[in-house]
């Protein structure tokens, strides 16, 4: 009878462990991870690939399957930003970017501008502001030009006559300021005077604009009189920074 008992509670036992292996599964393995991506400055939209995210610096992209991955990073003002992040699963990768501003912008002078009364054709009185080169006053290219009347009792720079320079005088005098132009409008000038100590912002025909300053100017007593100017020109179209 004994015998019975043991092998049926031998049956009953193989059984339970029998039906216990059957019911348990291993855990699935991990395989995604993510990455944390900083940005300087912040704000700049998330893309990997062609595909925008919907998320800005700084935040995460997860669920990720282990690999590489394409992302770029693009803010307004900035050059866009690409670059490879390697995912790892069950890990979390940080990534931190400085951003490089779209910002261009050339540096000219001093140059030489000499009065428009009573000069030679290698005195030039007139500027192109894209280039820096100087021109007559009444060369078609020119932008502005300094200005003197017969009785020399009027010193200025002017507009040119045919590509509309417009000028702001600012309140200040260090060009490296970092200060942005204000939008150029109606009260906007065409002449500014050459005692002005002070740079000027600057929209030309073309719709860009300068920063510009006279460094120096010629004694009463030199003939012909000139000044010396500086500027930062923006190459591009309507880009007021600076």
């Amino acid at each position: 009878m004994k015998k019975y008992f043991y092998l049926i509670v031998l049956v009953i036992l193989g059984l339970t462990i029998a039906a216990c292996d059957e019911s348990t599964t291993e855990p699935e393995e991990v395989t995604t991870g993510s990455v944390y991506i900083t940005s300087t400055p912040a704000g700049a939209a998330i893309w990997m690939g062609t595909t925008n995210q919907g998320k800005v610096t700084p935040d995460s992209l997860t669920g990720l399957e282990a690999g590489n991955y394409q992302v770029t990073l693009k803010l307004s003002g900035y050059k866009d930003t690409t670059f490879t992040v390697t995912i790892t699963a069950r890990q979390k990768t940080t990534k931190s970017v400085t951003l490089t501003t779209d910002l261009s912008t050339q540096t000219f002078g001093p140059v030489k501008l000499y009065e428009t009364y009573n000069t030679s054709a290698t005195q030039p009185s007139g500027l192109v502001l894209a280039t820096g080169a100087q021109v007559s006053s009444s060369a078609s290219t020119t932008d502005l030009y300094y200005y003197t009347n017969s009785t020399f009792s009027t010193h200025e720079i002017r507009s040119s006559s045919t590509r509309n320079t417009f000028f702001k005088v600012w309140t200040a005098a260090t060009l490296l300021d970092g200060i942005d132009s204000p939008t150029k409008d109606a009260n906007w000038a065409t002449i500014m005077s050459d005692t002005e100590t002070n740079y000027a912002f600057i929209y030309d025909a073309d719709h860009h604009y300068s920063k510009l300053i006279i460094t120096s100017v010629s004694s009463i007593l030199e003939t012909p009189a000139y000044i010396n100017v500086q500027y930062i020109y923006n190459k591009t179209v309507d880009d007021k920074r600076f």
